[in-house]
């Protein structure tokens, strides 16, 4: 059973889901919409968090899924296996009621790791068409993949066997947990010098890179004394999130790499976990940021200042999405690009940005099965668009009905015309038969 809770209602789940086997990994869309589980067996799960109802199960790997992640833009989810192998399905597939078979035809498939995948996450940021892949895994390895032809792009290799990564929004520094209780980090660019204006230039990585991380150096985190379960950042990268399974949880400050806080098992925890056979001290398995809820949110969390109607009286703010496919920092100037409009540092705010033009070019629009652009579609959009496709097969399907059903009353009437002839040629060949007969009688008779 997946149960769900709203921060408005802790007394009892909002949200019951029933599965058929012990899950491995689980994982929400951003729009709140889908649920995807990877079961023990290597099956798929996936369900719509609105109703309950499950809608597509298949089998995806030969051993259990250890990650499932969905894109940025919720158009694409992954699934990473002790099969060492990663797929990426898309979602419009999965919610296709009109082709059921076609949800357990992923869409990329990447193999490269030779042990077991630990970890596995899209771009944070980017849209699933420009997104990449980044797997970690028991053979010491960072791989980073492009997320719809599922090519290796890139190599890191750690010193020690890894648990888990995170990767910064802007996709310039990986940082991998590993079973040693350090977590390594790795630049994703090449320092390219000097450049005139007396800065560091940045070099991309070309496709077949291979970076191998030391042992030691600045780029590691020490603190924990089990192995890394689970690393997370801040929304800004400033803040760098560790779990270990010695049962701590450490706040570190990302640049600096200094620990800011360390979060011990509660009292009550710790009071059981020294109890005689209770076992070894429980794990953090899982660390990850959240926005602080509304204060009027909280309010009604609480039970205070509400009036005694729990309802909330200030809406809270929606957020701002913006419509472009990328943003690009350098220095004092912020570039933007997406749908014809750039803009340099006399873009103030995101309200002097156009949203009435296109993040991308008409001739994107073109070519895409079904009218599904993973470029441009959300996730309902997408629904839409099947559940109009859905509706105008329905359409199709009840005028070949019509058509079927004239041609079976025209070739009954034609049957029964047939029948009546047929029966006019037996009578009338039985009553010449007759005659026959009866003349032959009376000329026998009359020869006598």
């Amino acid at each position: 059973m997946v149960l769900f809770w709203t921060w408005t209602k802790e007394s009892s789940p909002t949200s019951k889901l029933s599965v058929p086997e012990l899950l491995s990994a689980l994982a929400i869309s951003n729009n709140g919409k889908w649920v995807v589980g990877g079961g023990m067996s290597g099956r798929v799960y996936m369900w719509e968090l609105s109703t309950g109802n499950m809608i597509a199960m298949y089998d995806a790997h030969f051993k259990p899924i250890k990650v499932v992640a969905f894109s940025a833009d919720d158009s694409a989810f992954l699934t990473a296996g002790e099969d060492a192998f990663i797929h990426v399905w898309l979602v419009a597939r999965a919610t296709n009621s009109v082709d059921p078979t076609s949800a357990s035809q992923s869409f990329a498939t990447m193999t490269g790791h030779s042990l077991p995948i630990t970890d596995a996450t899209f771009s944070p940021t980017a849209l699933f068409n420009k997104s990449k892949v980044f797997s970690s895994s028991l053979d010491r390895t960072v791989k980073v993949w492009d997320a719809t032809s599922g090519v290796n792009l890139v190599t890191v290799l750690f010193p020690r066997a890894l648990n888990c990564l995170a990767v910064d929004p802007l996709e310039m520094i990986v940082y991998a947990g590993a079973q040693d209780g350090i977590v390594y980090s790795s630049k994703l660019y090449k320092d390219g010098g000097a450049d005139d204006g007396g800065g560091d230039q940045v070099v991309g990585l070309t496709e077949g890179d291979m970076i191998t991380v030391d042992d030691g150096g600045d780029r590691v985190f020490k603190g924990h004394k089990g192995s890394i379960s689970s690393v997370a950042l801040s929304f800004d990268s400033k803040v760098l999130m560790s779990g270990s399974e010695d049962g701590t949880a450490i706040v570190w400050d990302a640049p600096t790499r200094q620990q800011l806080r360390i979060h011990h098992m509660s009292p009550a925890t710790a009071a059981l976990a020294a109890k005689p056979g209770s076992g070894s001290i429980p794990p953090v398995l899982r660390v990850t940021p959240v926005l602080r809820p509304h204060q009027d949110l909280l309010s009604v969390a609480s039970g205070s200042n509400t009036g005694g109607s729990g309802n909330v009286n200030v809406p809270l703010p929606l957020w701002k999405r913006f419509p472009g496919n990328r943003v690009e920092e350098r220095n004092t100037d912020l570039l933007i690009s997406g749908g014809g409009q750039v803009f340099n540092s006399s873009l103030e705010s995101w309200d002097d940005l156009d949203l009435s033009v296109s993040p991308f070019d008409a001739e994107d629009l073109n070519d895409y099965p079904f009218g599904y652009n993973p470029r441009l579609d959300s996730a309902d959009e997408i629904s839409d668009r099947f559940l109009k496709l859905q509706m105008s097969l329905k359409d199709e399907k009840q005028t070949e009905l019509e058509a079927l059903r004239n041609q079976v009353e025209n070739l009954t009437a034609h049957n029964r015309a047939l029948r009546t002839i047929n029966d006019e040629l037996y009578e009338a060949s039985s009553r010449n038969v007759v005659e026959y007969l009866r003349d032959r009688k009376r000329f026998k008779e009359s020869t006598d």
